[in-house]
């Protein structure tokens, strides 16, 4: 490795020193959450900051709760088995930092006080600067502690009237960005976490993943939805143990047998197939037409140019046998950057070719961004949210990638995959 990439590596690390992943904030804050409400003390309970807004990354856990007394809320606080040390302990604020690394900071507010505090701690400091000017233009005055003079808020039992107060409607805290969403005529209603009815992109034992075919649609099964998108690696992924075609034409004849024994859901043959670094897709264009979905990912040469891998991958959505475009960008959130391309003449030629993108909803990839996803729904591209599973735990990486579907103000309507089978064939095949 040379100087140059030794000191980008070097800038990358404290560029994001101190910032964990939301997949490994998340489960802390509830399980503090569920601790938390163990003490007969709290009345109100609220995750906030950016954990709040499902944020790809995070530098801490922020708490808001309201109780008579705040004292005993703290004590019972600090007790939580994964303290490894107390930062601060005040009478409404206290700072923890937990045994992973984690720093995690509690209010304790009066209940009248509870709405105002979440609004202003859930953020982000842009979306609360809007509000406030939005405030003055009324004549009032808006922070966490309330609305004033106070006559203007008699009675916010919640974060919707505190909004309604200022004569707005109740912002999704994974809006709160200011990008727009305090001028909208209307908010869009967010696809649910419940939204999903199957998946793609999930790989087996076959290449690199660490469950049957079998286990992984079991799996996928139990968690409620009706197909699963099988996508092992293909040959020139030789790394992972990627197929040939004769171990792909071995792997169709499993699936086969395999959706013979269910009558309510099915697995779908698919492959993640390399895109070539000449924009081809690696493997006999025949036999990837009898597939029932192909996903297209870059996997090498990530130091290409940005005309270069631009190129490369517009070549690949030309591809009649393409149908999703995988991990865009190819980057590792807190590992690595992405590598260099133009995601706007990406997605205007997914659009122009009908084709889908995807949303990985690996934790470290999360990839497109939110903003980028808001992009191609407005340039009318589907979306797909896709686990990247290598194991039954990884299929449910998709809470993660609804999560920034949600930052992005996707609906059901513009994601592939919360359609039933029948539908999701239908335009796969066309």
């Amino acid at each position: 490795m040379d100087n140059r990439r030794i000191a980008e590596g070097i800038a990358f690390h404290g560029k994001h020193q101190g910032q964990f992943l939301l997949s490994e904030a998340l489960p802390v804050a509830r399980k503090l959450l569920e601790w938390l409400r163990g003490s007969k003390d709290v009345h109100h309970l609220s995750l906030a900051g950016s954990l709040r807004r499902w944020k790809e990354v995070v530098r801490n856990i922020d708490l808001i709760a309201s109780s008579k007394d705040a004292l005993r809320v703290m004590d019972h606080f600090v007790a939580f088995e994964g303290v490894a040390d107390v930062l601060t302990r005040g009478e409404t604020r206290t700072s923890v930092r937990l045994q992973s690394g984690l720093q995690a900071d509690l209010r304790v507010v009066s209940g009248r006080q509870f709405p105002f505090m979440l609004v202003f701690f859930t953020g982000s400091e842009e979306h609360n600067a809007a509000l406030r000017r939005i405030a003055q233009k009324q004549g009032l005055t808006l922070s966490e502690l309330g609305i004033f003079p106070e006559s203007a808020s008699p009675s916010c039992k919640n974060e919707k009237e505190v909004y309604a107060a200022l004569g707005l409607p109740c912002v999704p805290p994974e809006l709160r960005e200011n990008a727009g969403e305090l001028e909208r005529d209307r908010l869009p209603s967010l696809i649910g976490f419940d939204s999903l009815k199957g998946v793609f992109h999930t790989h087996s034992d076959w290449s690199d993943g660490t469950a049957s075919i079998e286990a992984m649609a079991g799996k996928a099964r139990s968690m409620g939805l009706r197909y699963m998108g099988l996508s092992d690696h293909s040959k020139a992924a030789s790394y992972a143990k990627g197929l040939d075609e004769a171990r792909l034409r071995k792997q169709m004849e499993e699936v086969r047998r395999l959706n013979g024994t269910w009558d309510d859901f099915r697995v779908l043959q698919g492959l993640e197939c390399d895109i070539l670094p000449n924009g081809d897709l690696d493997l006999d264009p025949a036999l990837l037409q009898e597939l029932d979905f192909l996903i297209g990912s870059v996997h090498s040469h990530f130091e290409m140019s940005e005309q270069e891998m631009t190129e490369r991958v517009c070549k690949s959505l030309n591809n009649n046998n393409l149908d999703i475009l995988g991990h865009p960008t190819g980057r590792l959130l807190l590992s690595r950057e992405g590598y260099k391309i133009n995601l706007d003449r990406v997605i205007g030629t997914a659009r122009d070719c009908g084709k889908i993108i995807e949303l990985n909803a690996y934790p470290n990839r999360l990839d497109l961004d939110a903003a980028h996803c808001r992009r191609a729904r407005e340039q009318g591209v589907m979306l797909s949210i896709n686990p990247d599973a290598h194991s039954t735990g990884d299929l449910e990486n998709v809470e993660y990638g609804l999560g920034t579907a949600r930052r992005a103000g996707l609906e059901a309507k513009d994601v592939l995959n919360t359609r039933p089978l029948e539908e999701v064939l239908a335009i796969l095949k066309d």
